[in-house]
């Protein structure tokens, strides 16, 4: 409760319009993310992207050889 009250009239205020605006962006953000779940081949897709980008920025080459015994 401090906290809230040592801020100034504008900054809540601006917390306020921000919170706004994610809340007004959510219906989208929903429908988007049905229609993702609705289709498991859109899922894995989606899945496949990102873990490629995943390989693109963090893949190294390995340090050590593996030799059978």
């Amino acid at each position: 409760m401090d906290a809230i009250s040592g801020l100034r009239l504008y900054q809540l205020t601006g917390l306020e319009l921000t919170r706004s605006k994610a809340i007004q962006g959510t219906p989208q953000a929903h429908q988007r993310f049905d229609d993702i779940l609705a289709k498991e081949a859109r899922v894995l897709t989606i899945i496949k992207d990102e873990l490629k980008a995943i390989k693109e920025k963090y893949a190294t080459p390995r340090l050590t050889d593996l030799i059978a015994r």
